[in-house]
């Protein structure tokens, strides 16, 4: 894991992260205690695990991979089309500005587009997956962008293919790309919050797109199986399980088509698998203890754990040594066998002052076992509003 750990250290040189507009902002400091904005915040931000057998993805349709898909030569500063070194970190901004309703001037904009970097620094625009746009409307400034997520190793990237009006996922290495099915339409994109899932080898990819699909695809046999209704895939673990799922208020376990909540209250924010598999971090809010107060304000951050098998409790302890006003987005790899990444901001936080409009994100270190919390590296870039995704979470 010090080899995970040296990664983090490389990828923090040059980075950014995980989406935030004003009016996101303002509905989350309306609900700063609650978690539930943390899910909201990755959903709308455009924000992995061991167990699940392949009788069970074989239950639905079978898929129909596209194997070497061609990809147009690319053009200057373009993700070339095979070669490419793994990712640290993906992002889109908004060029900068602050745009208002009625200004957004969205429309070939290459600052608008996904950008990839890799480890040794290379940067690259990803035109083939669907560009970051204006919400229900080009003059609506709440700016949004498909997901795109980085598998654990960095060698590969999911992502909404306009061209193909598939979700994607693409070897950077050998060029190849994989499509899931079925065909959604770019519309459906644009009007529905779209949430995407890949396994931390590459090989599952689970979408969601609300009232579209719901499902979770093995790309390797083009095997599907279906999401039961209400829940939506948060982590997948190398070899397709475990699989976590949510929904509004709960997190669970999918295996042979059905779902098993975690035992105890409603979480939210879920991570991947421990080193050894057994276990599965989660962040959460615990009651105080005094007075036994149910106001969202009086509740206190908890990292918990559950049987990765049985969902079970294990473990559950509050944050100690972190920022007031943490505003977590997401549970990432794990660094040792006790402590899980966190990708987290501040509310109203905008780091580097005076150096215009600067997005700042941090993740931090989690002792699952003392609660313990110690920031990792700060991410920023210049923008007003965009998303940041690092591999992995």
């Amino acid at each position: 894991m010090s080899r995970l750990h040296d990664e983090l250290a490389r990828i923090a040189d040059h980075a950014p992260d995980v989406d935030l507009t004003e009016r996101v902002l303002r509905g989350a400091r309306r609900r700063r205690a609650a978690f539930a904005s943390a899910a909201v915040v990755t959903a709308a931000a455009v924000t992995i695990v061991a167990m699940i057998t392949l009788t069970v993805i074989g239950a639905g349709p079978k898929a129909a991979p596209m194997t070497g898909a061609p990809v147009a030569s690319p053009g200057r500063g373009e993700l070339p089309v095979k070669g490419v070194g793994p990712a640290a970190y993906a992002y889109y901004d908004w060029c900068g500005d602050e745009l208002a309703s009625g200004t957004a001037r969205l429309h070939g904009r290459d600052c608008l587009q996904w950008k990839l970097v890799t480890r040794t620094g290379e940067r690259y625009r990803v035109p083939e997956a669907r560009s970051a746009h204006a919400g229900k409307t080009d003059d609506d400034y709440m700016l949004n962008a498909p997901p795109m997520r980085i598998s654990a190793d960095g060698r590969k990237i999911a992502y909404y293919s306009e061209k193909d009006r598939r979700f994607a996922v693409r070897d950077l290495e050998s060029g190849v790309i994989l499509l899931a099915p079925p065909v959604v339409a770019d519309p459906d994109i644009r009007r529905n919050a779209a949430q995407i899932a890949l396994s931390a080898d590459g090989r599952y990819l689970a979408v969601s797109v609300t009232d579209v699909l719901n499902t979770l695809t093995d790309l390797e046999t083009g095997d599907v199986a279906e999401i039961p209704a209400g829940w939506t895939v948060h982590n997948v673990g190398a070899g397709g399980g475990p699989v976590v799922v949510g929904d509004t208020g709960r997190l669970g376990l999918f295996a042979g088509g059905e779902v098993t909540p975690f035992a105890g209250r409603a979480w939210h924010t879920p991570g991947p698998a421990s080193p050894d598999g057994t276990a599965i971090a989660y962040l959460s809010r615990a009651y105080p203890e005094n007075g036994g107060s149910t106001d969202p304000a009086d509740l206190d951050a908890e990292i918990a754990t559950v049987d990765a098998v049985t969902g079970e409790a294990r473990t559950g302890v509050r944050l100690r040594d972190a920022p007031e006003d943490l505003l977590p987005l997401s549970l990432g790899p794990w660094l040792n066998p006790t402590e899980v990444t966190m990708l987290a901001r501040e509310l109203d936080a905008r780091p580097a002052k005076g150096e215009g409009n600067v997005l700042g994100f941090d993740t931090y270190a989690i002792d699952v076992t003392t609660g313990r919390t110690r920031k990792l590296h700060t991410y920023s870039f210049p923008a007003w509003a965009g998303g940041l995704v690092l591999p992995g979470f």
